[in-house]
């Protein structure tokens, strides 16, 4: 997606104002530059605002894609697979501390 996380999370706000209790959201995680500190915060800041429904996705490579090749080639690095491990166990319990209920491997929801 062509955004930055300012912009992403200046758009959460203004739906969460215009639609209050009816916003859901999807995150990705395992992207290339991705931290676990970043990831925090970035998951610690839309726990903050009224979404009602979260969705996480972590980056799958699909051969042949461009972003496939990079990675391949050295080009970008993407997190290990126990720092992507810990960015889903830090996700879980943030959202756990927003109200937002696990009901599936990847979606949590208000109840």
């Amino acid at each position: 997606r062509d955004h930055t996380a300012s912009h992403a999370t200046h758009v959460i706000t203004e739906a969460c104002h215009v639609f209050p209790g009816a916003v859901s959201i999807d995150m990705m995680f395992g992207l290339p530059r991705q931290d676990l500190v970043s990831w925090i915060d970035h998951m610690t800041s839309i726990s903050t605002h009224s979404i009602n429904h979260l969705s996480l996705y972590q980056l799958t490579l699909e051969r042949g894609t461009h972003l496939y090749h990079d990675i391949k080639r050295g080009v970008f690095e993407i997190p290990s697979e126990d720092l992507i491990i810990h960015m889903y166990e830090e996700a879980i319990e943030i959202m756990m501390k927003a109200g937002l209920v696990q009901y599936e491997i990847s979606n949590f929801a208000k109840p």
